[in-house]
């Protein structure tokens, strides 16, 4: 017997809610899959988003971010809304993730609210970046930094910041991006992954900007910093940038 139906045998508190969530998925038991739905619809938000947030199988996430998108939409509660497409924007599948994204702005704006219009726009940033569409997820990252630049919310406010150092990079405004950087690493100064990243990224604004002597000094800093943070699995990320910023420096010399 395979082991995943054991494991169901045994399980049988969740058998039924899986079985139900498949049917309401795949398309079969039409009736079973909308009453299911319909009886987690009188769970709270809190309830149905701390499901979620476990380890639950691509089917249930499914079900329940969709109780949850429709209870938003039945109550007309603007701010649970953007939080349901933004839920439905990550277990839904990748081809509907921008759809979503445009719903979040949508229902952000509905709310007034500068944060969660910030917070929108930058999310939707975040999905045109992963489709490769650079220019289009600047856009949005600018104007989620307009709406954010007042904001109380500094976590947020300098996410959009390095969001926007990170395409700048990689569109090639070295200077403006290196800026950027900098700024961020004093916010994220005890948060080591986006220290360390911050500091890698600002290394390699420095070689292309051709400030070779500032790159290396970067790099080495990068290097004792993931030390100090036993962050050991970022130290090769600063070797290799240096061993780049070595490689150009040498370029420059020998055209001299």
């Amino acid at each position: 017997m395979p082991t995943y139906i054991l494991w169901l045998m045994i399980n049988r508190k969740f058998l039924v809610p899986f079985c139900l969530a498949m049917s309401y998925i795949s398309g079969f038991g039409q009736q079973n899959g909308r009453t299911f739905i319909e009886n987690l619809e009188k769970q709270t938000y809190t309830s149905l988003a701390e499901k979620l947030e476990g380890d639950l199988p691509a089917a249930m996430e499914k079900a329940y971010s969709e109780a949850y998108l429709r209870k938003a939409k039945k109550e007309e509660n603007r701010v649970e809304l953007l939080h349901a497409y933004k839920l439905k924007l990550y277990v839904e599948d990748k081809s509907k993730r921008l759809a979503y994204a445009d719903s979040m702005v949508t229902a952000a704006k509905h709310s007034g609210k500068n944060d969660l219009i910030g917070a929108a726009y930058l999310t939707r940033g975040i999905v045109y970046n992963d489709e490769q569409n650079l220019t289009k997820a600047l856009d949005n990252y600018l104007i989620a930094d307009s709406y954010l630049s007042n904001s109380s919310d500094d976590y947020l406010r300098h996410k959009a910041q390095y969001n926007i150092a990170q395409i700048k990079y990689y569109l090639g405004y070295y200077s403006e991006a290196a800026k950027l950087f900098t700024e961020n690493l004093t916010y994220f100064e005890n948060e080591d992954l986006p220290y360390l990243t911050s500091l890698h990224s600002l290394a390699l604004c420095y070689t292309r900007l051709g400030k070779f002597d500032l790159g290396t000094a970067t790099n080495y800093r990068g290097i004792q910093e993931a030390s100090d943070r036993e962050y050991h699995n970022a130290i090769p990320r600063f070797i290799n940038a240096e061993g780049i910023n070595q490689y150009f420096k040498k370029k420059i010399i020998e055209k001299v």
